[in-house]
Order: C-alpha cells, then sequence, then structure tokens
C-alpha cells in the first residue's frame, strides 16, 4: 500500500484518538488544567467554528506526522511490530517527548496542572504511535 494512503489512514485515526482522548476519557481534566473557564465548557457557533478549523490542521499536521514516521519506519525496514516500536519509540524519545516536556511545562500553568496537561498529551501521543504501527506493520 502507498505511503500516502497508509498516511491518510493513520491522520483519520489520529483524529479519532484525539475526539475519544480529549472528549469522553480526559476532556474534563484536560479542561481544568488548561484553565478553561466552566462558561467555556459548552461552545457557541463561534467556538465550534474555531474548533472544526483547528481539526482541519490538526488532520493535516498528523498526516504530515504520520508520513514522515511511516518513512522513517519504510527506510528502516521496520516490518515487524517490534521493530517499528523500536523505531518509533526512538522518534518519540527523541522528538515528541521533549517537544511535549518544554509545550507544557512553560505554558503558564501551575506546576502540578503542567505536569497534568503533559501526562494527558503524552499518553496520547503513546497511544497514536502504537496505532501507527500496528497501521504501518499490518497494511505494508
Amino acid at each position: 500500500m502507498s505511503l500516502f494512503l497508509l498516511a491518510l489512514i493513520a491522520a483519520v485515526l489520529n483524529l479519532i484518538l484525539g475526539y475519544v482522548w480529549h472528549g469522553p476519557l480526559f476532556g474534563r481534566k484536560w479542561a481544568v488544567a488548561s484553565g478553561m473557564p466552566d462558561d467555556k465548557m459548552t461552545m457557541d457557533s463561534s467556538m465550534k467554528k474555531a474548533m472544526y478549523i483547528r481539526m482541519a490542521i490538526n488532520t493535516v499536521a498528523g498526516y504530515a506526522m504520520a508520513f514522515v514516521t511511516f518513512l522513517f519506519l519504510f527506510n528502516f525496514n521496520a516490518m515487524t511490530f517490534g521493530s517499528a516500536i523500536m523505531i518509533i519509540g526512538v522518534i518519540f524519545v527523541g522528538f515528541t517527548l521533549p517537544h511535549l516536556i518544554v509545550t507544557n511545562l512553560w505554558n503558564g500553568r501551575p506546576t502540578k496542572d503542567a505536569l497534568k496537561l503533559f501526562g494527558i498529551s503524552a499518553g496520547y501521543q503513546v497511544i497514536n504511535f502504537l496505532i501507527w504501527a500496528l497501521v504501518f506493520t499490518w497494511l505494508v
């Protein structure tokens, strides 16, 4: 299967995971840790429009991230789940984790909230990468 199509599948799965992760699973905890006021918990039409724009941008970013990840996997011949996890682990520890640490610890929130945000974001990315490893090794 084409890496372009694999990345598209991964981007859609990323969007679905994000909806579930930041909605029913951890949405309330994420909102509280982010300092979102209670009156912003329900969205008006302008907030929904902004959300859809952000989801579109997130989907494009997810596509790019998946495509580059799959390029690494393909070029390192990571055709088994175990080898894919090893390469993805290096990508996660070397690129994603440092970004999440810096972004969440310097976001102006109290340390306790920043650590909650980091945990929610890091957990999301770990699950996302595991899904991508499954997609890549199953469909390539």
